[in-house]
């Protein structure tokens, strides 16, 4: 073979690369903002980014008048920044309420293992269209308690 047919074959070779790389480099579905799928997505987005009020925002009115809010902004601080990544496993809609299944996966990290934690959102369709109504992720142990007085 001579030089020019390895430099045709090297050239095919790389675009043939670049085509299967962007052939299968997937970008991220962005689900519409009034489903309670797209809700989770921009909650999580806000979470990822460490914006507790960002956050709270895709909350129902009565979560955000709990302790939840100010312990969200304390726990973003820490676990949240952990993960980076949600996959939608299951949304189950009923009657104006509705269950979203996450998985949610850790920061690559070469040195550790890899988990993964599945999350529940669960949401009302509400005046201001569907919002998170149960602590979410990663407050989801914290009690539905207004704050207390004083």
């Amino acid at each position: 073979m001579d030089r020019s047919a390895w430099y045709w074959l090297g050239g095919l070779t790389v675009l043939i690369v670049v085509a299967v790389v962007l052939a299968t480099w997937r970008h991220p579905t962005r689900f519409p903002e009034d489903t309670p799928e797209g809700v989770v997505q921009r909650y999580l987005d806000a979470v990822f980014e460490g914006d507790a009020a960002a956050a709270t925002e895709w909350w129902s009115a009565e979560l955000a008048g709990t302790d939840c809010s100010r312990l969200l902004r304390d726990e973003l601080r820490f676990s949240a920044s952990s993960f980076d990544r949600a996959v939608l496993d299951e949304v189950d809609v009923d009657d104006g309420r509705a269950e979203v299944i996450v998985v949610l996966s850790p920061a690559a990290d070469p040195f550790a293992g890899t988990y993964e934690h599945p999350a529940t959102f669960v949401l009302e369709r509400t005046d201001r269209g569907w919002r998170i109504v149960e602590p979410p992720w990663p407050v989801e142990w914290c009690a539905l308690e207004p704050p207390a007085e004083g």
